[in-house]
């Protein structure tokens, strides 16, 4: 997909994820313990999942994985990042990270929680950890708006629920959902968080 075509469903895509958005993780946690610390064992070399995790899950995760590959490289061209992935089984994990949503990316790392094992989030959340790498620096990856960075990532995994049919569904019921301006606004996380909380309690996209 050519970039300016990506350009053009931006409005449409983040307003859909802005109402099931990502969550805030616990960082600390993931940027300092190693995985053993944090009750996970290793599958695969960038795959770490909860102690006990029954082999049937694991297959889905591992097998949806490679399959989100296909979608981050038809937008990036070919994967530069090298993110890893901690995925929970129970609640009781997913609570450990502060894990409220199915998935959410933190600089390298991607956390899941059964939800998230999909193709469409795994690719979402890879997009996110693209945009890091290539940014190059810190200063200039806190520089890129937080609207920006949810659409990309939002084409990046096409995930059903934010189609072409759910925005019109929003639109013909008239149901709550920002405008073009308030999107172009959200530069921070933490405006995408309020903003997600916001349309969160008026909508559910399940």
């Amino acid at each position: 997909m050519h970039i300016k075509n990506i350009l053009s469903f931006f409005v449409v895509f983040i307003d859909l994820w802005l109402l099931t958005g990502c969550s805030v993780i616990n960082t600390y946690k993931v940027a300092v313990f190693p995985p053993s610390w944090m009750n996970l064992v290793q599958i695969s070399n960038d795959v770490y999942v909860e102690k006990g995790m029954s082999e049937a899950l694991k297959k889905v995760l591992l097998t949806q994985k490679m399959e989100s590959k296909r979608f981050v490289i038809d937008v990036w061209g070919e994967i530069k990042s090298k993110p890893i992935i901690y995925a929970c089984e129970s609640k009781e994990c997913a609570k450990s990270f502060n894990l409220s949503a199915p998935a959410h990316a933190v600089s390298r790392y991607t956390i899941l929680r059964p939800e998230g094992f999909t193709k469409y989030l795994i690719a979402h959340e890879t997009s996110h950890s693209e945009v890091i790498e290539r940014a190059g620096s810190f200063l200039n990856w806190k520089n890129i708006p937080q609207w920006f960075d949810e659409g990309l990532a939002v084409v990046v995994g096409p995930d059903p629920r934010h189609n072409e049919s759910a925005w019109e569904k929003i639109i013909s019921e008239n149901l709550p959902h920002p405008s073009q301006e308030e999107l172009m606004k959200i530069h921070s996380i933490k405006a995408w968080n309020k903003a997600t909380h916001e349309y969160n309690e008026n909508l559910d996209y399940s």
